[in-house]
């Protein structure tokens, strides 16, 4: 399976490093809820994957 990485869209750069991009303490809560479940897999799928490269796990 390949990834594909695409850039980021110009209006969510444009925003997202604008001195007025504001986000409030609730927003913030909602995105670490979703965020840390993603950094999850994404740590246990690179750990099997290194684990995998450097023959430890086959």
């Amino acid at each position: 399976m390949t990834a594909v990485l695409c850039p980021p869209r110009p209006a969510y750069a444009d925003a997202r490093y604008s001195r007025d991009f504001d986000i409030t303490s609730e927003e913030l809560a909602w995105l670490v809820e979703r965020m840390t479940p993603l950094q999850e897999v994404a740590a246990a799928t690179c750990t099997t994957h290194i684990k995998r490269l450097c023959g430890s796990e086959k």
